[in-house]
């Protein structure tokens, strides 16, 4: 059984989860702001063309600002299924709906896997490398935003389950009443 928090920092469970809902939501749409400016003004080229600059041939500058717009436009893409995900997060913490945790639950879980991959891929290249005081770097700071990411999944997780308990309570006590009115029909 996993460790259930009580409390995130000095709040409940329920309102720790709808301010990380509600700060992840803004920094997503924060995200997608940048994320569309960069598109829509061309500065996104402006970068790539400086940088290949410095580089011979124009082959590889062509390669460079199509990596440039495909990453900017991924980006785009996730940061609307973060909006989306997020408003389904705080829309279920208000109205009790369970089912509408999961999608940030497993978003959250698959951004702790690629945080995972990408710490270990950077500490193998500062390591090949030999940078080890990167190597350090990266993996303090790597160690301890997982740490934050999983605290905040346990955060949302124990939330789910308060109310699902909450919820398989109000049942059986409803359950309990028409067996109750049962019985006294029964009786007469």
């Amino acid at each position: 059984m996993l460790w259930e928090p009580k409390h995130c920092c000095c709040f409940k469970v329920k309102t720790g989860s709808l301010i990380l809902g509600v700060f992840l939501l803004i920094g997503s749409l924060v995200y997608i702001g940048i994320d569309a400016t960069t598109l829509a003004d061309g500065s996104i080229l402006n970068i790539v063309h400086s940088y290949c600059d410095d580089l011979d041939g124009s082959g590889k500058c062509d390669l460079f600002i199509k990596l440039a717009e495909g990453s900017v436009i991924s980006g785009l893409v996730i940061g609307v299924c973060e909006v989306l995900v997020c408003s389904m997060l705080i829309y279920g913490i208000l109205k009790h709906k369970t089912c509408l945790f999961i999608p940030f639950m497993v978003m959250l879980l698959l951004q702790i896997i690629m945080h995972m991959v990408l710490g270990l891929g950077l500490l193998a290249m500062a390591g090949i490398k030999q940078y080890w005081t990167q190597m350090f770097v990266f993996g303090v700071i790597f160690t301890l935003y997982i740490f934050l990411e999983t605290f905040l999944l346990l955060v949302v997780r124990a939330h789910y389950l308060e109310v699902r308990r909450s919820q398989m309570l109000e049942c059986l006590v409803t359950e309990k009443r028409i067996i109750n009115a049962f019985e006294m029909i029964r009786r007469f």
